[in-house]
């Protein structure tokens, strides 16, 4: 999908943003892509809102914007799986998902019928 403008969102970006602020808002201050996904998958009430692919191509475009910061996560020793990127919504991130969710249309509807 093309950008209106440079600094215009995707309504994926949007919709990824959103759901990382609805994960902040439900406790989890730093997420992971799997996680994210699974609250896509909640806002839109589908069993697959966003492919995994393009999920973490909005989280890299996000995270190049300043939007999102990631980092990897330690390695536990119960985990024997991969290490995992974790991500948290910047400072920027937080106002501009905090404006997209007070605004009305399609994406934010869905984030208010997580509440």
């Amino acid at each position: 999908m093309r950008r209106r403008s440079p600094d215009a969102l995707v309504p994926n970006e949007e919709r990824t943003l959103l759901a990382a602020l609805a994960l902040q808002r439900l406790g989890f201050d730093h997420f992971h892509g799997y996680k994210l996904a699974s609250q896509l998958r909640s806002m839109h009430h589908t069993t697959r809102a966003m492919s995994y692919s393009t999920l973490y191509r909005c989280l890299d475009r996000l995270e190049s914007r300043g939007l999102v910061t990631s980092s990897w996560a330690e390695e536990s020793t119960a985990s024997s799986g991969p290490r995992r990127r974790v991500f948290q919504l910047s400072e920027d991130g937080q106002n501009l998902a905090d404006s997209l969710a007070g605004r009305s249309g399609p994406n934010s509807e869905l984030f208010w019928n997580l509440a």
